[in-house]
Formats: C-alpha cells, sequence, structure tokens
C-alpha cells in the first residue's frame, strides 16, 4: 500500500494556491486548446507581454548567432554576456543567469514538432551544446570555470538527455553540471511493473491547472518519440 507521505506529494503547496487566487482561481489548462498551432501562438503572445512587463536586464548585453545542425539547417542561440566580462572569462551555461551570476549564458532555439519531431528537437540541443564547447573562447567564456547545461520542464528532460551524451560521448570541456527543473523525464511505460502502484502523479493530477493529462497527451502525441524499453 502506498504510503502517506507519497500520497501528500499531490496536495497543493499554499503559495501555489495563491498565485492561483490571484490568477482568477484557475490557472489556464494547455490542453484546453484545440491544436498545439494555437496554444503556441498563445504562448508566444504570453512571452512578449512578460517580457514587456519585466523589462530586459540590466548589465547584460544580447547577441543571436546562427548555428548549424547536423542537418544542414541552422537554428538561433541567444548568447547573453555581462557587458564587463571578466578578463579570465567567465563560466557558460546553456541556458539563462548571466545578469545575477556573471555568466555567459546561450538561449538555444531548438526547432519544434510537430514540424520536426523526435529526434530533431533532441539533436538540436545537442549539436549546440557541441557548439558551446567548441567556441566557448569566441563567446568569452571559460568552460572550466563552469559549464552547465539545463532547462525546464521539456528543456529539462533535453538537459537531461544532453547530460547522459556528453558523458558517453566524452564532450570536451566536460560538463560541471546540469540544472532540471520541473523536467519530464519517466514516461509511463517505462515504470518498472514493481513501482507502478506508487506511480501516482499522472492520475492524481490529471485535471490540474496548466499542465493535465489532456495537455500531456497533446504534446507526447505531437512530439512522437520513441520509447526504447
Amino acid at each position: 500500500m502506498v504510503g502517506q507521505d507519497t500520497l501528500h506529494l499531490a496536495d497543493v503547496n499554499p503559495e501555489y494556491e495563491q498565485l492561483l487566487q490571484a490568477m482568477g482561481g484557475k490557472a489556464p489548462d494547455l490542453g484546453a486548446f484545440p491544436d498545439v498551432y494555437t496554444l503556441r501562438a498563445f504562448l508566444v503572445e504570453a512571452k512578449k507581454n512578460m517580457t514587456a512587463t519585466i523589462g530586459k536586464p540590466e548589465g547584460v548585453k544580447e547577441e543571436d548567432v546562427q548555428v548549424p545542425m547536423r542537418d544542414g539547417a541552422k537554428i538561433t542561440v541567444r548568447v547573453y554576456r555581462p557587458e564587463k566580462p571578466p578578463s579570465e572569462g567567465s563560466p557558460l551555461i546553456v541556458m539563462l543567469f548571466c545578469e545575477r551570476l556573471g555568466f555567459v549564458a546561450l538561449n538555444v532555439d531548438y526547432r519544434l514538432a510537430p514540424e520536426h519531431v523526435f529526434p530533431t528537437p533532441v539533436n538540436d540541443c545537442w549539436d549546440a551544446l557541441k557548439w558551446a564547447a567548441a567556441h566557448a573562447s569566441e563567446l568569452n567564456a571559460d568552460p572550466l570555470k563552469g559549464f552547465i547545461v539545463g532547462g525546464i520542464s521539456a528543456g529539462g528532460n533535453m538537459a537531461a538527455v544532453c547530460g547522459h551524451l556528453a558523458r558517453d560521448e566524452k564532450l570536451s570541456p566536460p560538463l560541471t553540471g546540469l540544472f532540471l527543473s520541473i523536467p519530464a523525464l519517466l514516461p509511463k511505460e517505462a515504470v518498472p511493473e514493481k513501482y507502478r502502484s506508487k506511480y501516482l502523479s499522472l492520475e492524481q493530477n490529471k485535471d490540474a491547472a496548466i499542465l493535465s493529462e489532456k495537455a500531456i497527451d497533446l504534446f507526447m502525441s505531437t512530439f512522437a518519440p520513441l520509447l526504447l524499453l
């Protein structure tokens, strides 16, 4: 029988409950959109509004670089660098932490499904990470001071995969860490039989705000990942 400590993991955090109330009592369900194109337009507009509200960080300069991929395509990598970088080079992170921590940060605009299904988005992230390792000195970065790949949600999944690839293919310079924020890592099909009675998160959160079961099904059917079980 599943312990009570496990069941309590589904309880709504009081801080999150306050946030929901501030948003009118319920956050949007991404699974309520009729298709991924409508959802994408909504998210692009939401990001524009958020950027306009927050503004650009001070002390940071931005540059877009076109990085070649293995299939001949090019993707955009946005480079964030301190306006006053240290002379000996900054740590390098493939994400967004340069304002407070003095990193050189790369934001990878990997190609998206359904136009580009698995494994293209993963390959894009890995190719961009290898590009960052090879061009670190041009970015005034020193990976030996710190070399991190990170992401949020699906990006956390990509970062975890890149971490395994970096280990297996002996990326040089080597990664010094991963930043995985709410990563999607364990599909229900991959859960061993003896643990399935404890795998409750999907069932407990099937009607959750933002990432409901319907939203997850939409994303997975669009991405079309290959499960190697």
